[in-house]
């Protein structure tokens, strides 16, 4: 699943932007997404399943998230991702 990928690197380089939002207390938490998108690859809905991190870093990703351009022609399914903080 490319769409994966591209949307787990993308999260990865908004914590990496917003670090300072990070602290030692939030390595190995996680944040698990829904996201769906539209068939022209802009996204509709990101909603958090479960956030492990604050709620103003989910906040931040979702809006990070909704202003991103995907490739046209994935799957506009629902699916699930991820994302394990880690040292930065």
């Amino acid at each position: 699943m490319k769409i994966a990928k591209k949307v787990q690197a993308f999260l990865k380089d908004a914590l990496i932007e917003n670090k300072d939002l990070l602290n030692s207390e939030l390595i190995g938490k996680k944040i698990t997404f829904s996201i769906k998108l539209n068939k022209n690859g802009t996204v509709d809905i990101v909603k958090i399943i479960k956030n492990e991190l604050t709620k103003s870093i989910g906040q931040h990703l979702i809006e990070k998230l909704m202003k991103n351009q995907f490739n046209a022609g994935y799957s506009t399914d629902l699916f699930e991702i991820t994302l394990i903080t880690g040292k930065l």
